[in-house]
């Protein structure tokens, strides 16, 4: 085995530095090449500068060195592929519609090369290649997750706040902000998808199950308490198709697997106060929540703001960005919601026309959140309802327009449409069998459960990593099914 993966790696190798060099990008940001930019630590910004420019560099390998890849480039390249491109293109469009905030075209360049990339990949025929690609993506969010968890759990086990307002979450590393609970939640329940899917294709093999179940009730106890309310809504329903993807040996193998996977990662978050209490030589047990937690049940009115609570005021930051999208500015009621919450209306900055088809280029949501007006406000949350769409369809209209926002809805239904196809052309035993399928599979739906509450691939980052390495595994299986 170990032989195995030696090989791979010296056959895969320029592969894995360029994926290297994308997960170092990640993390920086348009702002290192706003030359209106300044900052005080200049040799922490020559470095992130270095490492936000990293993408470009293979766009320059790509049309360089690689031209029998770039030949005929349509024609040869995956149609979500290429609707990925169309949408990085038309948020370029959208910035080129108002010669404004040009430096932000950065997020796009960044999907463009990344898209280049595992068109490259696809392009090779390897189907060891696209498995290894997706270990060592896998292998990236575990060292991140367990370094960046290992940090909130030391600083928070002897505080009295709960780890969703670990200190550490709110610290900065290298001059930018470490993950927070969401970001840490997300990639808890990837590694947990991960694991299982080997769990079940090795399903007797004891010591090795064991192990693996070890490892995910402590990651599942891990994201329980951190209490990211779309994590945990993800995660119920991902284990509900584990029951009907995977099978299972036995009614009593089932049971216990629930058991093991739901009640006692429950139990194990529960009791986490109580052994801080204990390390503290204190007696008192209580259950932690976030205060927002179960906000929605408490609130007064009706269902609209039940909702709007329990959202965290997303849905009014949709409401507030399709105002702005179609109209070009927010009505008397929103205008008086902004001023409840002690935001200057006029601090907004709207554009001055209208641009539905390609719409207003990459962080556009952004641009048109950010209030500073509040005096009370958080430095990291700038403006009244957050400070980005919180939801990924949402941003692709805002920042690529009607035509985007289709591209982008359509290349999520081809997705989705070729999951099914897979699940249900293929027996359970078979799928099984195939770890890096069913992990792949459940990796998707999860993200595209989590575009809707949350930016995720829309945007470049560690969700658009994983869900390109996932489809060109469910791809290629797909290929061999319409074969």
């Amino acid at each position: 085995m170990i032989n195995l993966l030696f090989n791979n790696f010296l056959n895969y190798f320029k592969y894995v530095v360029f994926l290297f060099l994308f997960w170092l990008s990640i993390n920086t940001g348009s702002k290192y090449i706003n030359l209106a930019y300044t900052d005080q630590h200049i040799n922490i910004y020559n470095i992130n500068l270095i490492r936000s420019i990293l993408p470009y560099f293979f766009i320059l390998f790509y049309f360089l060195f690689l031209k029998k890849y770039k030949k005929n480039f349509i024609s040869n390249t995956d149609m979500v592929l290429n609707l990925f491109l169309v949408y990085g293109i038309f948020q370029i469009l959208g910035l080129l519609y108002y010669l404004d905030n040009m430096y932000e075209h950065y997020w796009a360049i960044c999907l463009i090369s990344l898209i280049f990339f595992f068109n490259w990949v696809d392009q090779v025929q390897d189907e060891r290649l696209l498995n290894f690609i997706f270990l060592i993506n896998k292998i990236a969010v575990i060292l991140i997750f367990t370094i960046f968890i290992s940090i909130a759990i030391k600083d928070n086990f002897f505080s009295k706040e709960i780890l969703y307002n670990s200190q550490a979450m709110n610290s900065l590393f290298n001059d930018e902000h470490t993950p927070r609970s969401s970001g840490l939640s997300r990639m808890g329940l990837i590694i947990f998808i991960f694991f299982n899917s080997f769990y079940f294709a090795n399903i007797h093999k004891k010591i090795f199950c064991f192990s693996i179940l070890i490892i995910n009730i402590i990651i599942i106890s891990i994201f329980l308490l951190l209490q990211s309310r779309g994590v945990i809504l993800s995660f119920a329903l991902i284990f509900i198709l584990i029951n009907f993807i995977y099978k299972f040996n036995s009614i009593k193998h089932r049971c216990v697997y629930f058991f093991l996977i739901i009640i006692i990662p429950v139990i194990l978050s529960i009791m986490y106060p109580a052994i801080k209490n204990y390390a503290k030589k204190e007696i008192a047990i209580k259950l932690e929540l976030r205060e927002d937690m179960f906000g929605a049940a408490n609130t007064s009115g009706g269902l609209n703001s039940k909702l709007i609570s329990f959202s965290n005021n997303r849905i009014i930051a949709w409401d507030f960005l399709l105002q702005v999208f179609f109209y070009g500015d927010i009505n008397q009621h929103m205008k008086k919601t902004v001023k409840i919450s002690g935001y200057d209306t006029g601090a907004f900055k709207f554009k001055n026309k209208k641009n539905l088809l390609t719409g207003y280029g990459p962080q556009a949501d952004r641009h048109f959140m950010y209030n500073n007006t509040y005096s009370g406000a958080s430095n990291i949350v700038m403006g009244p309802f957050g400070y980005h769409a919180s939801n990924g369809y949402i941003y692709s209209l805002i920042s690529s327009g009607i035509i985007g926002l289709v591209a982008f809805i359509t290349l999520n239904f081809i997705i989705f449409f070729k999951i099914v196809k897979i699940i249900f052309k293929h027996q359970i035993q078979y799928l099984n069998t195939r770890p890096y399928l069913t992990a792949s599979i459940l990796c998707i739906i999860f993200l595209q459960i989590r575009l809707l509450y949350e930016n995720s691939f829309a945007i470049y980052g560690v969700d658009l990593f994983i869900l390109l390495s996932s489809y060109l595994i469910i791809q290629r299986e797909f290929k061999k099914i319409i074969n």
